[in-house]
């Protein structure tokens, strides 16, 4: 994680939907999986919208809105980042399959092939005009998802509220999905999509130990997730020392060090 006595990252909310858990609360509670959980509600998106966009998409979306819920985030206004390894890899190859047999791609397939779909779809469902972007960077794209979060909520987020144009807070969702055969990974890992909700503090008054929570906005109650995780907290860990244990089934997940913190914040 990086740090900076005079803008560390603040993390006010969170969020994830993967298959078996319908949010970031039963995935915290270390219970069995619920195997009725298998698609996500994707509520942000409007129902013609919801039924064109992918699993993945919808998985993202979700984890948005429980991030800015539990933050106070308003997902209309906030700007956002996405960071996934694979982005939409399986309409991308069913896409590439539908090219080299009768040649004619299914234009959904193609609308959702492109690694910013998610991005662009919550942008047009929200009339979200804020800065959006995605990023890929392999095995380390949570950690490059968080220095590029950073480095734009100290360079333009703070400018824009200081300029009365926008706010310094950030939605940053991480989402991936296992790639199919033949590229299937092994072992299997599940569909995952974790979102923060993210901010800096303007000086180091704001230090790098957490805030407590009657210093949070007196006309606003804590969120279960904030009492779980006991946000708002500055994040001054650095992801490579993180080793919390996880279920197995995401132990060679490119989204691995994104599940390490939020295990680690809870205990």
């Amino acid at each position: 994680m990086m740090k900076s006595p005079k803008h560390p990252l603040i993390l006010k909310g969170a969020g994830l939907w993967t298959p078996g858990y319908p949010g970031l609360l039963a995935f915290l509670a270390d219970g069995p999986p619920d195997a009725s959980v298998s698609v996500p509600r994707a509520a942000l998106l409007p129902s013609t919208l919801r039924r064109r966009s992918s699993l993945l998409t919808r998985a993202g979306i979700e984890a948005l809105s429980e991030a800015a819920n539990a933050g106070g985030a308003d997902p209309t206004t906030t700007a956002t980042l996405w960071a996934s390894a694979y982005g939409e890899i399986d309409n991308t190859l069913a896409l590439l399959d539908m090219m080299r047999g009768d040649g004619m791609p299914s234009p959904t397939r193609f609308h959702n092939s492109v690694h910013n779909t998610a991005s662009g779809t919550a942008s047009i469902a929200l009339g979200n005009t804020a800065f959006t972007s995605a990023i890929a960077a392999g095995s380390q794209t949570v950690q490059m998802g968080f220095a590029e979060a950073h480095a734009w909520l100290v360079t333009q987020g703070q400018g824009q509220q200081s300029a009365g144009s926008g706010s310094s807070d950030l939605l940053f969702v991480c989402l991936d999905e296992p790639p199919p055969a033949p590229f299937a990974p092994e072992p299997a890992w599940p569909l995952l999509a974790v979102a923060f909700h993210l901010s800096t503090a303007a000086s180091s008054s704001s230090s790098s130990s957490s805030p407590s929570h009657s210093d949070q906005a007196q006309d606003r109650p804590v969120s279960p997730i904030g009492e779980r995780l006991c946000l708002p907290r500055a994040l001054d860990v650095s992801l490579a020392d993180l080793d919390a244990p996880l279920p197995e089934a995401f132990a060679r997940h490119p989204l691995l060090p994104a599940l390490r913190l939020l295990a680690h914040l809870k205990t």
